[in-house]
C-alpha cells in the first residue's frame, strides 16, 4: 500500500539531498473516550486480502465540494492525527480552490462550522520575503488536481513551486516527506498559532539542529466555549 511505502521512504530519507522529513506527534488534552473492539483471525489471510481490494475502491476526495467540508489527506480510524491540505483560512480543502496553505494535524470532516486544522506546515522555495507570522497567506502555493494522489492513509501532491509533498499517519503520529527542487532556499514553515478558529495561546522551542516543540490550544467549536490544547513534536 501507498502509505507503507511512504513509510519505507522515511528510513532512506537523509540519502536523498533535497529531501525534508517530518515527523510530528500529537497529543490532544480531551479525555479518551472507551472504545470496544472485536477481533478475528483468519486461517489463510483471505480477509485481509479483500480489504486491501476494497480499499481501492475508496475515493478520499469524495465530499471535498460543494460544501461538504471533508478533507482528502491521511488518516486512519480512531486516530489522533489526520494530516491534511487546506486551501482555506478555515482549515477547510475546496476541490474547486487552486492554492493550498498548509498541511495541517487535525481536522474533522462533514463540520458545518470551522474546526481544527492545527499547526500547518508549508514548505516554500525562495527567500522569505515577508514575515510567515503575519504573512501566511503570501506562502500558499498553487497546485493542480493532476498532481495530486490520495488513498486511504496516503496523500501526494506536485505543488507548482516544485515541491512534492506525501504524508501519510499512524495512529499517533503523521509523516511527512517534503521533497524540493535543486535550490539554494527550501524552507519548511510552522504556524503553531494557525488554527481554523484562532488560538488563545501557542509554543514553539527548538531543540538542537532537528526538532521542533510546541502546542496550541483553540475551540469555540460553532460558537460553543469549548477549548482544546494540542501538544506536538517535529522531526
Amino acid at each position: 500500500m501507498q502509505h507503507k511505502r511512504l513509510l519505507s521512504k522515511a528510513l532512506n530519507f537523509f540519502e536523498k539531498p533535497f529531501s525534508v522529513f517530518i515527523v510530528a506527534v500529537c497529543v490532544l488534552s480531551f479525555a479518551p473516550a472507551r472504545l470496544a473492539f472485536s477481533q478475528t483471525s483468519t486461517a489463510n489471510g483471505a480477509a485481509a486480502s479483500v480489504e486491501s481490494e476494497l480499499t481501492r475502491l475508496v475515493d478520499p476526495f469524495v465530499g471535498t465540494d460543494n460544501d461538504g467540508n471533508t478533507f482528502p489527506g491521511a488518516t486512519v480510524p480512531f486516530g489522533m492525527v489526520q494530516l491534511s491540505p487546506d486551501t482555506t483560512s478555515t482549515g477547510w480543502y475546496k476541490y474547486q480552490d487552486s492554492k493550498i496553505r498548509g498541511f495541517s494535524l487535525t481536522h474533522f470532516s462533514g463540520a458545518g462550522c470551522p474546526a481544527y486544522a492545527d499547526v500547518p506546515f508549508m514548505p516554500s522555495v525562495g527567500p522569505l520575503k515577508a514575515s510567515p507570522g503575519s504573512n501566511w497567506s503570501d506562502y500558499a502555493a498553487d497546485f493542480s488536481h493532476d498532481g495530486e494522489q490520495a488513498a486511504p492513509g496516503y496523500y501526494a501532491v506536485e505543488l507548482n513551486s516544485g515541491v512534492r509533498a506525501e504524508l501519510s499517519v499512524t495512529a499517533r503520529t503523521g509523516f511527512g516527506v517534503f521533497t524540493f527542487p535543486s535550490t539554494q532556499s527550501a524552507n519548511v514553515l510552522i504556524n503553531a498559532g494557525g488554527s481554523a478558529t484562532g488560538d488563545s495561546d501557542s509554543s514553539v522551542q527548538i531543540w538542537g539542529d532537528r526538532e521542533v516543540v510546541g502546542s496550541a490550544t483553540s475551540g469555540r467549536f460553532c460558537d460553543s466555549n469549548t477549548s482544546y490544547t494540542v501538544y506536538f513534536v517535529a522531526q
